[in-house]
């Protein structure tokens, strides 16, 4: 009966497949009305490995998937002007004559231009300005690829991350005027968007809306120098909720760049200073006793020398940055995967006869959409320091000061390419000691096109990339913290017949050390220091194969071992096995 279940949504997904390539024929025609969209079907089944063999408690597999159609409407009454609205189908594997079918609009979008000379966006738009004011910083293990590239794809569209862009529901305008003395150009971004509706937190108590407002001004002094403003600031409407609690976060920020083109190479130096201010505000504004608290402010100055070839074939850059222990910016540091005891391991999230509650791991974090983050959060949110720990809230994480460099190279015969980023920081002040922790990251990768250096004519290709990160402090013993974390991933992808790969993977993340976990309040406000120790082996293994008719449009299908071996007897290994299926169509 599940099968057949099964199959018939399959047939009501394939339908939906002919439907949209229809669409997409018929817009080829028409002036007013065009269509695009995205359409995916996966399945995946988790069972339990060598170590649940005494596991009479657990199940021993579980199965799960879902077709879906996400079918973009784009009308366009005027040449100037488009509406745009993105309707989902979603089924679950398993619904029967419309069980488990749920149908949602996913994305509205106004926009236009007006009198040709400004642009406008309203209802769901992508933002951003720079990685100190308004930001959407990558995840950690964002750099793994390989059989994880359809997971990232799907991790990705679902959480509506683009090019380090917060999703959000507002307006926005921008528009450009030039000039012929003094200043050649000067262009002006403005928005304004709502990331929290009020909302009853307990009967008859409402937090407040929260908006984030800004703007960013681009004055073009000559074609090689340029001066840039930007403005954002997250705070509450305190009239609108019942808990008078309201938060203040303004972020200022300027930045002065100069560009060059010298003998082939393209250069650029720019220097950055930001400040910040953070508090709640008790009361409403109106009322006399009305006051701020918890109240921070901090600082922050970069600067970036970077350079690249013309032909793109080698890059380099090198920088310095200061970010104070009290800056503060919530649309920059607010991180994408979530770490809070509130977002639950999807995977067996208990296991073994002791009923043990299982701690994500690193395929956790690569495939379960459920721990990825859309909200802007007002304070810095917690993570893991085994995966993260010198630059956890991105460029703009707090006290931190020191020197980056990076650099790539692309051979001109597309043999390999390489590449290298290393960073050496400090921290500004002490945490709970004056001693400082001491933090260096490296992360390299080197990746070869085996069929080109033979002459076969299939496409073979081998990459391996890898991070390490050390975090030291020195002290008596109670304020000594050494952890060390080395990530490593090699793939290897085979091209079998024209446009079918088989692919091959292994994924390790080894973490030994100590750290101190930062406590804090719902303000922010450091409360504790939780000690605690890693000494653990993240491990994933993957084969597979995968057909693509183009970069968007694929089948997947791959099996993965995964699991993490502990050196503490105190702790339970665990291994699990999934097998994995995904058609993905990208209109």
């Amino acid at each position: 009966m599940n099968q057949a279940r099964s199959f018939n949504s399959f047939s009501a997904f394939l339908a939906f497949l002919c439907v949209i390539v229809c669409s997409e024929s018929f817009s080829q025609e028409g002036d007013k009305v065009w269509f695009d969209g995205n359409a995916r079907s996966l399945f995946n089944r988790d069972a339990l490995g060598e170590f649940g063999e005494e596991d009479s408690l657990t199940k021993r597999n579980a199965a799960d998937g879902y077709n879906l159609v996400d079918l973009g409407v784009h009308v366009n009454p005027l040449e100037d002007f488009e509406i745009f609205a993105q309707l989902r189908v979603r089924n679950t594997f398993g619904g029967f004559f419309g069980a488990g079918t749920e149908v949602l609009v996913r994305q509205l979008r106004a926009s236009g231009v007006i009198d040709k000379r400004v642009r406008f966006n309203i209802g769901d738009i992508y933002l951003k300005q720079t990685p100190f004011t308004l930001w959407n910083s990558d995840e950690e293990l964002s750099n793994i690829q390989g059989p994880f590239s359809p997971y990232r794809d799907i991790l990705q569209y679902e959480s509506f991350y683009q090019d380090n862009r917060w999703r959000l529901q507002g307006l926005q305008s921008d528009f450009s005027f030039k000039f012929d003395r003094f200043i050649r150009s000067l262009a002006v971004d403005v928005f304004a968007t709502r990331p929290r509706g009020s909302f009853a937190i307990s009967n008859g108590t409402y937090e407040s809306d929260r908006l984030l407002c800004g703007g960013s001004l681009v004055s073009q002094f000559s074609p090689s120098i340029a001066l840039e403003f930007n403005y954002v600031n997250v705070f509450d409407i305190p009239a609108t909720g019942t808990t008078h609690v309201s938060l203040r976060n303004p972020v200022y920020h300027s930045a002065l760049v100069r560009n060059q083109l010298n003998k082939g190479v393209r250069s650029e130096q720019r220097v950055e200073a930001g400040y910040s201010k953070r508090h709640w505000l008790m009361g409403l504004p109106a009322q006399e006793n009305a006051t701020p608290s918890y109240a921070s402010e901090g600082m922050m100055v970069s600067f970036t020398h970077s350079m690249k070839t013309v032909d793109s074939l080698f890059a380099f850059q090198v920088g310095a940055r200061y970010v104070d222990p009290l800056f503060r910016s919530a649309a920059a540091q607010t991180r994408r995967l979530d770490f809070s005891a509130q977002a639950a391991t999807a995977i067996y999230p208990v296991y073994s006869n002791d009923a043990i509650s299982r701690e994500p791991s690193a395929f956790d974090l690569m495939t379960d959409v459920g721990r990825y983050n859309q909200d802007i959060s007002s304070t810095l949110m917690a993570f893991n320091p085994m995966y993260s720990n010198v630059l956890p809230f991105g460029k703009a994480t707090p006290n931190r000061r020191g020197l980056f460099a990076d650099a790539s190279y692309n051979s001109p015969d597309n043999i390999f390419s390489v590449s290298l980023g290393v960073d050496a920081l400090q921290e500004v002040i002490g945490q709970g000691t004056i001693e400082r922790r001491n933090f260096q990251r490296a992360l390299s990768r080197f990746g070869l096109n085996v069929n080109e250096l033979t002459e076969w004519q299939r496409n073979v290709a081998l990459t391996w990339s890898g991070t390490f990160e050390n975090t030291s402090r020195q002290g008596y013993e109670y304020e000594v913290v050494s952890l060390s974390s080395m990530r490593s991933n090699l793939v290897v992808e085979a091209e079998l017949i024209p446009r079918l790969f088989m692919q091959g993977s292994i994924t390790s993340i080894n973490s030994i050390g100590n750290e101190q976990i930062l406590e804090r309040t719902e303000f922010g406000e450091i409360d504790g220091y939780a000690p605690i120790k890693y000494d653990q082996l993240d491990r994933i293994y993957s084969t597979g194969l995968s057909y693509k008719w183009k970069d968007n449009v694929y089948a997947n299908l791959q099996y993965n071992w995964w699991g993490v071996n502990y050196a503490n007897e105190a702790y339970t290994d665990y291994d699990f096995r999934r097998l994995f299926f995904v058609l993905s169509v990208e209109l």
